[in-house]
């Protein structure tokens, strides 16, 4: 018995580790190395990584974990098939600095998307 105990212990902190919660399956933008509020730093593979566990694990919550926050980003984030995931934004803002979009969802059911606001740079310009 002891051992079974040890083992859960374990696979908890794994889950803590992995910014998954062994409960609901939320992940966390930290931990896939987001860093907010720095505007020299590209947090599209920290968006792709917290996406791409969602496609393989339906019911996940993608959490913004610094509420209020903003992170920029240079691509899209792409999710494939995913089912039932949650962008909880904590009142968090996406900046596009390339304009390359915001989120792409191919094949997608059950996506809701919380409290995120999304904007451009100020330089970005277009003519027509």
């Amino acid at each position: 018995m002891q051992q079974d105990g040890r083992a859960a212990l374990l696979l908890l902190l794994a889950f803590a580790l992995l910014g998954v919660s062994a409960n609901n399956n939320t992940v966390t933008l930290s931990s896939y190395g987001a860093q907010p509020n720095n505007a020299s730093f590209d947090n599209s593979v920290a968006f792709q990584k917290a996406a791409s566990f969602a496609n393989a694990n339906p019911g996940t919550t993608i959490l913004y974990d610094s509420p209020g926050a903003t992170y920029y980003a240079t691509t899209s984030t792409n999710f494939n098939k995913a089912v039932n995931v949650t962008i909880q934004g904590n009142g968090a803002t996406i900046i596009n600095t390339k304009f390359a979009g915001f989120f792409y969802f191919a094949s997608c059911n059950g996506i809701q998307l919380l409290n995120l606001t999304l904007g451009l740079t100020s330089s970005f310009r277009t003519s027509l």
